[in-house]
């Protein structure tokens, strides 16, 4: 403690009469960027592959004929999977994390990250 204040590097971690749950809410909201930045990764990875799954399909049997084991997916389906996930997120994304951050369950900063690691990893 150096006075009122806990310092640590050149960080001010907790002021005077803070409620100790709000410095690490703090520390967590900052924590939270890079987690949410994982999840983003990992769950737009997966979400193009499966929204372009069934397109690729039906465009590999209408143009070769049958489907293989393994197939070539040309990068214009996975352009068209891309582009589908970013205008959904900006038509609708907003309500959704509304719906779920507000109206589902409250989240904070500690939750939110665990929520965003845990689905992630």
């Amino acid at each position: 403690m150096f006075g009122s204040k806990l310092l640590i590097g050149r960080y001010i971690v907790k002021k005077e009469n803070e409620d100790p749950y709000d410095v690490v809410e703090r520390i967590f909201r900052r924590m939270q960027v890079i987690t949410s930045c994982y999840v983003s990764l990992s769950h737009g990875a997966n979400d193009v592959a499966n929204a372009v799954g069934p397109l690729a399909v039906v465009y590999i049997a209408l143009t070769a004929g049958a489907v293989g084991t393994t197939v070539e997916i040309p990068a214009w389906i996975l352009a068209v999977g891309g582009f589908g996930i970013v205008l959904d997120v900006g038509l609708w994304g907003k309500r959704v994390m509304h719906t779920v951050g507000n109206r589902i369950t409250t989240l904070n900063n500690t939750r939110g990250f665990s929520i965003d690691f845990s689905a992630a990893t």
